[in-house]
């Protein structure tokens, strides 16, 4: 069985959201954004959203849509990304990849502190923005992502299964980001400057090599 202490969890997201997240304490879902009426800068596929919230159960968790966790990545590069490097026709964001943050935690962690709050979690075998994956609550089904896809970087014959997730019921706390994957030293600034008042301050790093 895979230790769950030893997998990281990675949200992107754009930096023009980090203060939103330092000052609410917590990354939210997409339904209680819109329950709280923030204007986040979205990179998503308006419609995929969508469907998250109104289509696709959380079948482990009876009465729960994936629009109600925050999603996690368990690798970089994902095919989300390379849709927002390449400003696809259906992204209602044209910025680009440059500034696209990732908050990264530990799977063991996030378990550990929604166990305590009472919080859902699940993750993934595949895309939870589609129709194909399974869901899972108990870490011995870990086994069952095929751990092989999500680390490629060249994904074309993987790309469901390159796309597991990890969910985490309505909110992530900021206090458990451990890491922030950055494009590059002007970013990495950037990212300093909004976090120097935050009393957590996870550590940041350019990692270019998990841009396209």
């Amino acid at each position: 069985m895979r230790d769950a202490s030893k997998i990281s969890i990675l949200h992107i997201t754009h930096i023009r959201n980090l203060p939103l997240i330092i000052k609410d304490e917590f990354l939210w879902s997409d339904k209680m954004q819109l329950t709280k009426k923030h204007c986040n800068q979205g990179i998503g596929l308006p419609h995929v959203k969508q469907r998250r919230l109104n289509e696709l159960k959380v079948t482990c968790h009876i009465g729960t849509m994936v629009g109600d966790y925050v999603p996690f990545y368990f690798h970089v590069l994902s095919p989300m990304l390379y849709y927002i490097y390449k400003r696809g026709d259906e992204l209602g964001y044209k910025g680009g990849q440059e500034d696209v943050v990732y908050l990264v935690a530990t799977m063991s962690n996030a378990i550990e502190w929604a166990e305590k709050n009472n919080k859902k979690w699940a993750f993934t075998n595949g895309n939870a923005g589609a129709y194909l994956c399974d869901f899972y609550n108990n870490i011995k089904d870990l086994d069952k992502v095929n751990w092989e896809a999500v680390k490629q970087r060249y994904w074309t014959d993987c790309k469901d299964a390159k796309q597991s997730e990890f969910l985490l019921y309505e909110q992530f706390p900021w206090n458990i980001f451990e890491f922030i994957g950055v494009y590059d030293e002007i970013h990495k600034k950037q990212v300093e400057q909004i976090i120097a008042k935050s009393t957590h301050k996870p550590t940041i790093k350019v990692e270019k090599n998990w841009y396209y």
